[in-house]
């Protein structure tokens, strides 16, 4: 999508889509005024000079339309909003409002993508090769074919639980959170060497911890983190734009992609 936004077909229709506002709103403007003269016909000659007329009597209404479907524009020259959202490398570099957006909501998105590499690497790959250490010591069917469903069961629990604990998080409290959900989304790969020391027995390294509670403290801890990071992250992210269509939708997009990556 990044890639996209930059080629020059893509400028090229952006543009074209703003003439065709541009005069929609230019038409609009003048359609309102019912004591306007230009809308005595008598006083046109031509075609060509209505068309003019109309452009210059919505100059007006033309600037208002960029400074409400452009505000990073309009912020840098008049300073309607707040600095905050203004990205430390200054405007848009190359004129596009979507590099703006990733750089404010790049931390989020790295940690959206980060908590679900680490989840997808284990879940559920490596938590159905897994097997109850009294698997043949006990009749119970827990402990023998219904371990592994339990275990995914288990896993899902976990990550609503973490989804829902997320709301009761102030995010607003804590100084510099998108770092520090980043840091927490990547301490998560502590879990990946943890997770092979579960009985697990066709792997190459024979080592393992011979307790089934080992493993489930450690299945609900790395199912609950990723609940709770993936929904922190996404819940943060729109926090640090400003309340604009545009600059919400490209902000979800991002995310989606960061999730879907």
């Amino acid at each position: 999508y990044l890639i996209l936004e930059r080629l020059p077909v893509t400028r090229y229709y952006r543009k074209e889509a703003d003439k065709k506002n541009q005069q929609s709103s230019g038409g609009n403007f003048h359609q309102t005024l019912p004591d306007d003269p230009l809308n005595n016909k008598d006083c046109l000659s031509t075609n060509h000079e209505e068309n003019s007329l109309l452009q210059v009597d919505g100059s007006e209404e033309i600037a208002r339309y960029h400074e409400l479907t452009h505000p990073l524009i309009t912020a840098s020259s008049t300073q309607t909003q707040p600095s905050s959202f203004i990205p430390r490398g200054g405007m848009d570099r190359s004129g596009n409002v979507t590099f703006a957006v990733w750089e404010i909501i790049h931390n989020p998105a790295i940690a959206i993508f980060l908590t679900f590499a680490v989840t997808l690497t284990v879940f559920p790959s490596w938590i159905i090769r897994v097997h109850s250490v009294d698997m043949c010591q006990s009749s119970s069917r827990l402990l023998q074919d219904i371990f592994v469903p339990m275990s995914i069961l288990l896993f899902n629990i976990g990550d609503l639980s973490g989804r829902v604990l997320a709301g009761f998080v102030n995010i607003n409290h804590y100084e510099n959170f998108s770092t520090k959900i980043v840091i927490i989304a990547a301490a998560r790969l502590i879990f990946l060497p943890l997770f092979l020391l579960c009985n697990v027995s066709e792997k190459s390294i024979h080592v393992s911890v011979n307790s089934d509670f080992y493993f489930y403290c450690l299945l609900m801890s790395f199912a609950v983190s990723n609940g709770m990071v993936a929904t922190l992250s996404f819940m943060h992210a729109p926090q640090l734009l400003p309340s604009n269509k545009e600059m919400q939708e490209i902000s979800s997009t991002i995310l989606t992609f960061a999730l879907a990556t």
